[in-house]
């Protein structure tokens, strides 16, 4: 009785928390879309830092969209929600962004080498960068929704949900490709449950850090390095969410994501606050969708005038010039395109 009291009480507390923007979580995810922007730029030359950081940058974003699930008044008004906030800023980037400026460069002189192809229609393999992600992200929502809407015990869930992503994983050895990113939806769904039970079962989206959760911490760290030490020794290192591609062990693969979500996520509770990473971090979406045009832009401009861009400084600025040019376009992108990127619904 007093268990279940406690677990209604921190589900009373964790959704009044989530009715407000809760400082450290944008900052969270400001961590996390830095770490895109730094891995796009840097690529494989980071070596292993690059294969240590590639375990959790995705599953970061995943698990924090099921920290946040909710199933509003029922599937018709979720779909239309998550409608908005993912299948819209997709079609546009892809329309509006992508394709124009393949066009455009491909009328230029410049080098496209260092620009992924947006051209491929096929939709599994084809649209280029970052926008696969919102596909992925919607898809692993409607699953867990339904999911949900069938039997919302855990007993089920977890085994459905963990069902489900053995199945993706499966997928990828077996080479087989579903469209729209289906099967990275399915390999990342795991992520998604372990949000939604730390959400549910824990008082992690208080401010607070408990000792709890500093041994958490610690362990999470021991697990992470030991992880990532196996995947080097054992060669297997290869983890691509966006064509549903590993060669990593799967215990390894959902180890590494979630201890580093954990270890980031610590970090920005304990920080709470750091003004351009959590402003970056709440219109994350703007820096996904807008972060590999401006990539694409500066290493053609720099290949036409002669820079060594495998130069570790040369990256480094990259970077940093990046993230400084998203506050200004965060700014453009909220206030004169609100429904295109997720900041308005444009279905009512």
């Amino acid at each position: 009785m007093n268990t279940d009291f406690h677990t209604n009480d921190i589900q009373h507390n964790t959704n009044k928390a989530s009715s407000q923007r809760i400082e450290f979580v944008d900052l969270a995810k400001g961590f996390c879309i830095c770490l895109v922007v730094l891995l796009h730029v840097f690529g494989e030359s980071a070596g292993n830092t690059f294969n240590t950081l590639n375990l959790f940058r995705m599953p970061l974003y995943f698990i924090l969209s099921g920290l946040f699930f909710k199933q509003y008044s029922g599937f018709q008004e979720f779909f239309k929600k998550k409608t908005n906030k993912l299948l819209i800023p997709f079609l546009f980037t892809y329309f509006i962004i992508c394709i124009p400026s393949i066009i455009l460069l491909s009328k230029s002189s410049l080098n496209l080498s260092c620009f992924w192809s947006c051209t491929d229609l096929k939709l599994q393999l084809g649209i280029d960068g970052a926008v696969w992600f919102l596909m992925c992200l919607f898809f692993q929502n409607i699953i867990f929704s339904i999911l949900y809407s069938i039997n919302h015990q855990m007993p089920f869930i977890v085994t459905s949900s963990g069902v489900i992503g053995i199945g993706g994983y499966a997928l990828n050895i077996a080479n087989i490709h579903l469209p729209l990113w289906i099967d990275s939806a399915m390999t990342a769904l795991p992520f998604f449950l372990f949000g939604y039970c730390i959400r549910k079962y824990s008082q992690i989206l208080f401010t607070g850090i408990t000792k709890k959760q500093i041994l958490y911490l610690l362990i999470s760290i021991l697990i992470l390095i030991a992880t990532s030490l196996y995947n080097d020794f054992a060669n297997t290192t290869i983890i691509v969410y966006g064509v549903n591609h590993f060669n990593v062990n799967p215990l390894c693969l959902y180890l590494g994501g979630i201890t580093g979500f954990y270890i980031i996520f610590m970090f920005a509770k304990f920080i709470k606050r750091l003004p351009i990473f959590s402003y970056i971090g709440r219109y994350s979406i703007v820096v996904l969708l807008t972060h590999l045009l401006y990539l694409s832009i500066i290493r053609n401009i720099l290949y036409k005038i002669g820079v060594n861009q495998e130069l570790f400084m040369v990256n480094v600025c990259i970077f940093i010039f990046i993230i400084l040019l998203s506050i200004p376009t965060i700014y453009l992108c909220i206030r004169f395109l609100p429904y295109w990127f997720a900041q308005k619904d444009l279905i009512k």
